[in-house]
């Protein structure tokens, strides 16, 4: 049976990209808490720009660091936008789902985030910081 090496393991695509989000989490934790917490920032504002601080955080290392695009960020950047945007959509609905079923809104964050990080890496991969593909090819869409 063969164990990968930890480099084996660091240069896949799918390892970096849950560190990256993992990371991405921890920074959106943590400004919440410095900026609602400690410096009494309303929470719902202070919520909002935690997440785009670790948004931008998430865009800029998953670009580069995740998926290794070179390409620029006027193609990249609007549709990491509007996935963003649906997938605060999509997490909002499916909190408010589970509320109204009955279940913590924790329970339905947590679906919701593994549905996103799943779906995430996948369309990350071949639509959001894919690079320029000959016509027909999926990635150029």
């Amino acid at each position: 049976m063969h164990f990968p090496s930890v480099k084996e393991v660091f240069v896949r695509p799918d390892f970096r990209y849950l560190i990256i989000g993992g990371l991405s989490f921890v920074l959106d934790f943590a400004l919440l808490a410095l900026l609602h917490e400690y410096n009494g920032i309303p929470a719902g504002f202070a919520a909002g720009m935690a997440f785009a601080g670790s948004a931008l955080f998430n865009y800029t290392l998953q670009k580069a660091f995740s998926f290794g695009s070179r390409g620029a960020h006027g193609r990249a950047l609007p549709r990491y936008l509007a996935l963003l945007t649906g997938n605060l959509l999509f997490t909002s609905l499916v909190v408010e789902g589970a509320v109204l079923l009955g279940f913590p809104w924790a329970v339905g964050k947590i679906i919701a985030t593994s549905i996103v990080t799943v779906g995430n890496f996948f369309l990350y991969k071949i639509w959001v910081f894919a690079s320029a593909a000959p016509d027909g090819d999926l990635a150029r869409s």
